[in-house]
């Protein structure tokens, strides 16, 4: 059983509701203040584990603007990447730097994951990358031209839940709400060019992960079902089955 315990209650809250704000932000007017960096700064190496590390990008604007993707992201200063161990799966970074997303989304500032298309050399430079160790993402982080605010689910680019869990509209809602609540949660996670090829199944007591071939976004998504299932008041943990992966509740929060 694989437990997440630095997530407390309270975080788990807290990152739930900034999923519902949370959007790819390309256009920024600053970076974030001084407080917020070192709040970020902080949650990074808390969040950082053995096999892995997020370390703030002092120079984002030298990281972007390269590639289709890079040149749409303007007035970036500061950013995050995502370092990790050769060898390692990356899903426990993923999900770690998505945590580190929606805290930046809850202070009101913009990010933007970006996996293929940014100067990969400077970015490298900038992390000091170890020998064993590669860079896996990295995502900007400030000020947002638009200021961010709830997306109703239904306007965003995702697939249906019927066709990610099989469940048609009353199988669903005969689902427990907790298990309701984590797939809502996951239907909006993101995941490179919204392909969402996860696919989930619910058991009695637990859920299954049913992982598509990218690791970075499978670990981006199992966030997204645990805060959902935090948000209807469950805390959750993992185990893997083969190449599936099974959520099942740990224990209950008291409210």
């Amino acid at each position: 059983m694989i437990h997440m315990n630095y997530i407390s209650a309270e975080e788990a809250a807290r990152w739930f509701y900034a999923t519902r704000s949370r959007f790819s932000t390309r256009l920024y007017t600053g970076a974030p203040d001084q407080a917020q960096a070192g709040r970020l700064a902080a949650l990074a190496h808390r969040l950082s584990e053995d096999t892995f590390r997020l370390v703030v990008l002092p120079q984002a604007d030298k990281v972007f603007g390269t590639g289709l993707l890079g040149r749409s992201i303007k007035g970036a200063s500061f950013g995050v990447g995502v370092v990790v161990s050769v060898g390692e799966q990356t899903w426990r970074a993923a999900r770690a730097g998505e945590a580190m997303v929606l805290e930046c989304t809850a202070l009101g500032l913009g990010t933007c994951w970006v996996q293929g298309t940014y100067n990969h050399k400077e970015a490298r430079t900038q992390l000091n990358l170890k020998s064993g160790e590669a860079l896996a993402a990295v995502f900007p982080v400030g000020v947002p031209v638009t200021p961010l605010q709830p997306v109703p689910d239904d306007a965003r680019n995702r697939k249906s839940l019927e066709t990610l869990t099989g469940l048609n509209a009353q199988a669903f809602q005969s689902l427990p709400v907790w298990q309701q609540a984590a797939l809502r949660c996951a239907r909006i996670a993101p995941s490179a060019i919204n392909l969402q090829l996860w696919r989930f199944s619910a058991a009695p007591s637990s859920l299954v992960l049913d992982p598509g071939h990218n690791a970075f976004d499978n670990g981006i998504v199992m966030l997204h079902l645990e805060l959902g299932a935090a948000h209807s008041g469950v805390l959750s943990s993992w185990r893997q089955e083969g190449r599936q992966w099974v959520l099942s509740p740990s224990s209950h929060i008291e409210k």
